[in-house]
């Protein structure tokens, strides 16, 4: 059974004044069920991917990869094939660093994403049209003025803001692209920490994700044990934490956390019902030992909860957008079948 528990934690109504009020769920660490996965080959995909990660919209899903140059591959799910690949060693469309917000708009025939390209640079990626190999475009946006570990960004549904989390405050930002002023939202726990932004942003680390729909944004912060939805107007709607909350400040030694830090989750993804986390509750030092991942999927509405257990490591992992596969690529490359998968994960048992 799920222990549910209904406050309204003081930390978090210190951290998100002027904010609709919030529900805070403590839920009991479920059984975890060993799954099965299968490879997955696309036509006209190469088998390996080297440093790669995941990214759905749709029915379309898009694979990034350093082998040894910086490709995207843009594949149909619905009859898995390869669409187009995008990226080169040389040329007007090479791109210089492996990252992507995991963000795909759709707008007519025309998909966007951004694209880092190195340093503090931002490029709007725009597909024209999606089989068309010809019609690709970058448009570099000017960068908000923060200047230390603002992790992931996101377009608006309308593509005139940029949003995300700012961890040397322990911030959501929002990133006007035509006064190109920020705004500032207080998340996460409230605690005070006298030290330099390279430490803060170290002890506030949270990976980020958002809906399809862009009508939720969730943050999971790793030492805190606290994930946080919002609202598409950033209106915190409800914080979970898996066993007993922490709110314990990470020791850190020149900016980084020490080994003996207790490190709760990993990525995270936001589908339309649930949130799906990789849950370590472990210290750092043990976690690089693990020869597999054990990963979360919280119903966002119900805090019904299921675990299951990958037996390899996976470097990523997405979720299609009716939330009946998870694809994943496994850190092993050696197999000749690929190290791309996907996991059935409709009819497994919830615990409530």
């Amino acid at each position: 059974m799920v222990k549910k528990i209904l406050y309204i934690p003081l930390f978090l109504m210190l951290a998100c004044q002027d904010q609709k009020s919030e529900a805070h769920f403590n839920l009991k660490e479920p059984r975890y069920t060993n799954v099965k996965y299968e490879r997955v080959q696309i036509d006209g995909l190469p088998a390996f991917f080297y440093e790669l990660g995941t990214c759905i919209f749709e029915n379309y899903l898009l694979l990034y990869e350093n082998a040894p140059f910086i490709l995207y591959h843009l594949v149909d799910l619905s009859n898995q094939k390869l669409i187009r690949t995008f990226g080169e060693e040389d040329g007007p469309n090479k791109i210089n660093y492996p990252y992507c917000t995991c963000q795909l708009v759709k707008e007519g025939k025309s998909l966007f994403t951004m694209l880092n390209d190195g340093g503090h640079d931002h490029i709007m990626l725009q597909l024209n049209d999606v089989n068309n190999k010809q019609e690709l475009t970058y448009k570099k946006i000017p960068y908000p003025e923060l200047k230390m570990s603002t992790g992931s960004m996101y377009f608006s549904r309308n593509r005139k803001n940029l949003f995300g989390f700012y961890k040397a405050q322990s911030s959501i930002f929002k990133y006007d692209l035509n006064s190109q002023k920020v705004n500032l939202i207080p998340t996460g726990p409230d605690i005070k920490v006298n030290t330099d932004p390279i430490s803060r942003s170290n002890i506030f680390y949270a990976r980020t994700a958002v809906s399809q729909n862009l009508k939720m944004f969730a943050i999971a912060y790793s030492y805190f044990n606290l994930i946080e939805i919002y609202d598409s107007t950033f209106n915190l709607i409800q914080a979970i934490s898996i066993g007993k909350p922490s709110t314990e400040t990470p020791k850190i030694i020149d900016g980084i956390p020490v080994e003996s830090t207790i490190r709760y989750s990993g990525f995270i993804l936001l589908g339309e019902e649930n949130i799906y986390v990789p849950f370590f509750n472990q210290e750092i030092s043990e976690i690089a030992n693990n020869n597999f991942i054990k990963i979360l999927i919280i119903n966002i509405k119900n805090h019904s909860i299921k675990g299951i257990k990958i037996t390899e490591k996976i470097t990523s992992f997405s979720v299609d957008a009716k939330e009946n596969y998870l694809y994943a690529t496994l850190e092993d490359d050696s197999n000749k079948e690929g190290n791309l998968i996907r996991i059935n994960i409709k009819g497994l048992h919830e615990e409530k």
